[in-house]
């Protein structure tokens, strides 16, 4: 093994890493490791670009795809290269995915020295004395510089104040993988993850993890697996994944390793094209080859048979009633244009942007056609509710112009007996203008006279009586339908008023669903009509 140990462990089976000239040494300055760590960024991307010169002469349309995804990523990391310099911390994350290789060596580095951030490790809060505190920062800076037997001397001497330390075990392996020592190394990446009590999740897996990558630089693949496996099983991540899947195919394991690097690929688009030039990968070109054929094969369909069914159904959208159709249909339109260029030149990690885009403008159109179906409901249910609104304030004036109940009970019973009372004399007053009764009344003494008065008398006030009551049942009757009018208008009203909420929800609803949602590539396919016009 030419490379050295840290370089195996970090660059893997990459090639010879470029040199700077001085001029650029000069201008990038900081560590050595930042400066390795852009060398292999820049290697990549030749073999990159040696990779897309030679697909570009294939007509095959997977070809295209995997062209297209390692133009996209060798933009994508040309720009990280340029950012390196400027913002180390920050650019090793946006690199970690875009490389091939491992970068927790460095990260644990980055980690420690900003400790002020939500970064840092749980287990690096850990209180120890003033003096372990300073061995360790003493330490860590020397070992940034890379003055090995400095920083030794400082970890050995807080490892002595406490020897389960677990910040301090780690940087003790991180001085053995530069001093080529990969037998102690491991050694203290055990201690670190047995010694330490209550160790969180997240620290064991970092290092199972950094032990796995031992293994892998030592070339004993079956343990870097086994190690990984591990880890993964604390705290997964699609790149180590990845990587997992890797140490499975040089552990000769490729029947369970490539299903797993194709399971990491689908859950991180972007290590699509770190598959297709990995050099761990270059004794099964051929079946890697397959899966990303495979791959790009299912997103290009998946934008293609959306493409065409926007197709189909956009020209019925202009139909639907209750909705501003030609607003939509246009945004719609652009970009389904906006899909279309991207099959023109498809890249992986885009087309399984668009994929899951172009079903979201599908179920767009869906939302349309139920908005479409909202708004007419909620059409009805308004009228209905305007029309119950007027049926319940007629029905209040009507029952208000009915009398109240026993208003005039005791005016109607005075004029009853008044009737009564007065009847008796007026009906023998009448029958003297008939020639007969007057006869009649001139035969019947005083005696029969006061009984035949009592006897209108009384007739007059049952007759009157009964008119009375006759004419407050018609009052009261009258009274009670007005009433009756005024409940079931009522419950009418209230039945268009939750006809009209559902109405209303549903409305709201398919407004949610028929919102069109933004272009999702960072492209000149901007979403927005008005710019688009501008």
């Amino acid at each position: 093994m030419s490379k050295s140990l840290l370089q195996r462990y970090t660059y893997g089976n990459f090639g010879d890493l470029p040199t700077f000239s001085a001029e650029e040494d000069f201008l990038l300055g900081g560590p050595v490791r930042q400066r390795e760590l852009v060398a292999l960024a820049k290697s990549q991307l030749a073999l990159t670009s040696d990779a897309t010169a030679m697909l570009r002469k294939s007509r095959s349309e997977v070809a295209a795809v995997v062209c297209c995804e390692l133009e996209r990523q060798t933009a994508a990391l040309s720009e990280v290269v340029r950012e390196v310099t400027d913002r180390v911390a920050t650019a090793v994350d946006n690199l970690a995915d875009q490389v091939s290789a491992e970068l927790c060596e460095i990260r644990w580095q980055l980690v420690q020295l900003r400790s002020s951030t939500d970064q840092i490790l749980q287990v690096l809060k850990r209180p120890r004395s003033i003096e372990a505190q300073e061995l360790l920062r003493q330490g860590l800076r020397d070992l940034v510089n890379d003055k090995l037997e400095q920083a030794e001397d400082r970890f050995l001497r807080a490892l002595d104040l406490d020897h389960t330390d677990y910040q301090v075990l780690m940087n003790l392996s991180a001085v053995e993988l530069r001093k080529d020592n990969a037998e102690k190394a491991a050694s203290f990446l055990q201690d670190a993850l047995t010694l330490p009590a209550d160790l969180d999740a997240v620290a064991q897996a970092e290092t199972l993890w950094s032990l796995a990558r031992v293994y892998y630089a030592e070339a004993n693949y079956r343990k870097a697996a086994t190690r990984a496996r591990e880890s993964l099983s604390l705290v997964t991540r699609p790149r180590r994944l990845f990587q997992y899947g890797i140490y499975l195919v040089l552990a000769t394991e490729a029947l369970q390793g490539l299903p797993t690097i194709e399971a990491a690929i689908r859950e991180n688009p972007r290590l699509f094209g770190l598959a297709a030039i990995s050099p761990d990968l270059v004794p099964y070109n051929e079946r890697v080859g397959a899966i990303l054929s495979s791959l790009a094969k299912e997103a290009v369909s998946q934008v293609r048979s959306a493409c065409d069914e926007l197709s189909l159904r956009l020209p019925a959208l202009r139909e639907l009633p209750h909705i501003s159709a030609e607003t939509v249909t246009a945004e719609l339109a652009y970009q389904l244009d906006a899909l279309g260029r991207v099959l023109e030149r498809p890249a992986y990690s885009e087309l399984r942007i668009a994929g899951p885009h172009a079903e979201d403008l599908l179920n767009v159109l869906s939302g349309c056609e139920r908005l479409s179906a909202a708004e007419a409901r909620l059409v009805t249910a308004s009228a209905q509710h305007a029309w119950a609104i007027r049926e319940v304030s007629a029905a209040e004036v009507s029952r208000a112009r009915s009398p109240k109940a026993e208003s005039n009970r005791g005016c109607l019973a005075f004029l009853s007996g008044f009737i009564g009372f007065t009847a008796g004399p007026i009906l023998p007053f009448l029958t003297a203008f008939n020639p007969r009764g007057q006869q009649l009344l001139e035969s019947l003494d005083d005696l029969h006279l006061v009984a035949l008065y009592l006897f209108f008398s009384t007739l007059g006030a049952l007759i009157s009586m009964f008119l009375v009551d006759q004419w407050e049942f018609a009052r009261r009757r009258k009274r009670i339908l007005r009433e009756g009018h005024l409940q079931a208008a009522r419950e009418r009203f209230d039945a268009a008023s939750a006809l009209l909420a559902v109405a209303t929800a549903k409305r709201e609803s398919a407004l949610l669903e028929s919102a069109i949602p933004p272009w999702p590539l960072a492209s000149p396919k901007h979403s927005d009509p008005s710019a688009r016009e501008a």
